[in-house]
């Protein structure tokens, strides 16, 4: 068995690609992905991020530091493509106090993902505070890539296939949607009524973990809910903190705020396996958004 376990050589039909997700976190844009038709493996530094990337999707999900000297390399042998969502970094528009959240959230790794050898690569991070550190993609709003938009969230996709753009609802890019709710964020556990910075200023309180998700476009899976014996979580400086529920409570808001809106993922990998523009979940969540309403 080679280096990626059962994972490690994929062979599928002409029309899916061999898709590397690298900043795996908790798997939203490999799921995605997979929607569209692709078979993908994420791989993810954060030891909670990838435990809960394994019960999402195909759980195809590899704990490893990417950065690891021949890593790359490594990859060019079994897949066909790659996508690449780096840690927020500290130039972060969406920023608004304090530093960036998560253990391994301190480096702007763009540059380094942006010049990665495939031909199919796609890299998705932040908005940053000014026009020149927005030159190296495409900014689209998360609003633009379902029928009804579900969240207003401003991203840069950049990388190779810049010839192919993703499906979308609305060509027209607006950093905000009127009506449509505000990006989930990764701090929603700190919200409430008076709120300025997260999407909690839309609803007039703590948004709850399925809202959150459902705003990403997936539905929390069960094991999430238990606190795995082993974590061991940690604040901003590496310094290790008590495990205690209301942490693994915030490391779920976490994964979820920093994930990839699943529909956003779909949205480029559909343009290759030639899946319909409609995402497959837009119906039922037109729905639940109803019921909400």
């Amino acid at each position: 068995m080679d280096r990626f376990g059962a994972y490690g050589r994929l062979h599928n039909p002409a029309e899916k690609l061999r898709i590397a997700v690298l900043f795996d976190g908790a798997g939203l844009a490999r799921l995605g992905l997979e929607q569209a038709g692709h078979e993908c493996v994420g791989f993810e530094i954060d030891e909670s991020k990838h435990h809960l990337s394994t019960f999402v999707g195909s759980g195809n999900s590899v704990q490893q530091d990417v950065l690891q000297e021949g890593f790359i390399e490594s990859l060019q042998h079994d897949f066909d493509a790659l996508w690449a969502s780096p840690p927020c970094p500290p130039r972060s528009a969406a920023r608004t106090q304090g530093g960036p959240i998560g253990r391994f959230a301190q480096v702007d790794l763009t540059d380094w993902a942006l010049a990665l050898p495939f031909n199919v690569l796609w890299v998705e991070n932040v908005l940053g505070r000014c026009a020149n550190q927005n030159l190296w993609g495409t900014p689209y709003n998360a609003a633009q890539f379902t029928r009804t938009p579900f969240q207003n969230r401003n991203r840069m996709i950049g990388g190779f296939d810049t010839h192919l753009p993703p499906r979308l609802y609305d060509e027209r890019y607006r950093r905000v949607f009127p009506g449509v709710c505000p990006t989930i964020m990764a701090t929603e556990y700190k919200g409430c009524a008076s709120d300025k910075r997260r999407a909690s200023r839309f609803y007039g309180r703590r948004l709850t973990l399925e809202e959150a998700a459902f705003h990403q476009g997936f539905k929390i899976p069960p094991a999430w809910r238990t606190k795995p014996d082993w974590w061991q979580p940690y604040d901003n400086c590496g310094e290790p903190v008590e495990p205690t529920e209301v942490r693994w409570r915030n490391n779920l808001y976490q994964a979820i705020g920093n994930g990839v809106p699943v529909y956003m993922a779909y949205a480029f990998g559909a343009v290759y396996s030639g899946k319909p523009k409609m995402w497959p979940w837009t119906k039922r969540w037109e729905r639940l958004m109803a019921a909400w309403r």
